[in-house]
């Protein structure tokens, strides 16, 4: 039988092609086979580079490291990128009492590092050195994102999906061995004394942590290589992606033409009573996006968090962007962990709006239905030429439907 590499170009352009249009929810990723049929060879490159790639999924710290993988075809052509229109991102993030999830640590090749060294400084203005330099760690591999979307310059739609900010999965959770295989997985770096403090209280039996008996820099590591997050993710929920994204004049060059967003948070981190979701500060460089149209955000949050450090109002983080109005057309806010003034914040940066819809479920900070119609008020006055009574819903109640709304 003849091998595969021997087919006419036309014959092997129409199997490239079948393989492209192979994308289905959620099983497969058809471009990142193509991305590989272009690793191939010099030929298959030239043939490949006619499969257009238009939609892609990423998965964050998957076991067979695509993420990684993309980005090595990224550091020798970025023209890859230019192409992708639409994003969906999967998180695989390493759980503690499944073995099966500890991703390696991801190792350079050397001239995948010489590339990573000439980006650092050509995209300097975007990446912060702490970026790259989680990157080079190898290990977690959402930094990535940032840096792809430098090149993903024709992005309309990005969906980020349930976002685990956090490196492993909470390990005091454990019902079973897994710190140590964590360890081993990742290799060296994680300081000692937190290692055998997590070994001796976790493994074995199911944790119920008490704060007083923790080593010192127990926060500080997070157990998990504190160098691989940024200082945000913690307190904040925040991915190297939110503290990369840029502000208005500085965006990301990928981030520009996105015209539907959707940021997410697992549910079960934010309802833990000591955990807020990620920070609603974030909100606001989202919302001004130049070309943003829809927008919907779950689990935000100003009040709770860890040793309750996020209790400030929106105002204070939104000071920079005063003045400024958002072009989106549709948000949704669901499930926020807020106060009135934080709505009354969001809503002054409107001026857009055409569908408004939000769920303030929060059990933590229940609000009356006079506060629901105070919030319909504020985004009505911000956008009293768009925004129709009739187009605003809260916990599905219509705006039409609230005494004191006009």
């Amino acid at each position: 039988m003849a091998p595969i590499t021997s087919l006419p170009s036309e014959v092997l352009l129409d199997i490239f092609h079948c393989v492209g249009n192979n994308w289905t929810y959620p099983e497969r990723d058809a471009n990142a086979d193509i991305i590989h049929i272009r690793q191939v060879n010099r030929r298959w490159r030239v043939l490949g580079q006619d499969v257009p790639l238009t939609n892609f999924w990423i998965d964050v710290d998957e076991v067979t490291q695509s993420l990684w993988k993309l980005a090595r075809s990224l550091l020798h052509d970025v023209s890859i990128a230019a192409q992708i229109e639409e994003i969906w991102v999967r998180w695989s993030r390493r759980k503690a009492d499944y073995p099966e999830t500890f991703t390696k640590r991801w190792k350079w090749k050397r001239e995948d590092r010489e590339r990573i060294k000439f980006y650092r400084g050509e995209l300097a203005t975007y990446i912060s050195s702490a970026t790259f330099d989680a990157i080079l760690e190898g290990v977690n591999s959402e930094a990535l994102l940032p840096f792809i979307f430098c090149f993903t310059t024709n992005l309309k739609d990005l969906r980020l999906g349930r976002v685990e900010a956090l490196l492993v999965a909470r390990v005091w959770f454990a019902n079973g061995a897994g710190a140590q295989d964590i360890r081993e997985s990742l290799g060296p770096g994680l300081d000692e004394e937190v290692f055998k403090y997590i070994e001796d209280e976790v493994d074995g039996e199911e944790y119920i942590y008490d704060c007083d008996d923790r080593p010192d820099d127990f926060y500080q590591t997070d157990i998990f290589f504190a160098k691989h997050m940024p200082p945000e993710a913690e307190e904040e929920g925040a991915l190297w992606l939110h503290v990369n994204m840029g502000t208005p004049g500085n965006y990301l060059p990928g981030l520009r033409k996105v015209t539907h967003l959707e940021n997410r948070y697992t549910e079960h981190q934010f309802f833990l009573s000591d955990l807020s979701g990620w920070s609603a500060k974030y909100i606001a460089p989202l919302l001004l996006l130049p070309s943003l149209e829809t927008l919907e955000i779950e689990c935000h949050a100003t009040i709770g968090g860890r040793r309750n450090k996020l209790h400030y109002p929106l105002y204070i983080p939104f000071e920079p962007y005063r003045g400024l109005k958002s072009k989106v057309k549709q948000l949704n806010l669901i499930d926020g962990r807020m106060r009135l003034e934080d709505y009354d914040a969001i809503a002054s940066i409107t001026e857009s709006l055409e569908h408004l819809q939000i769920y303030h479920s929060d059990v933590h900070n229940e609000l009356s239905d006079k506060d629901l119609a105070y919030i319909a008020t504020s985004f009505r006055l911000y956008n009293e030429r768009t925004l129709a009574l009739n187009r605003i819903f809260i916990n599905d109640l219509p705006g039409t439907g609230m005494e004191g709304v006009e």
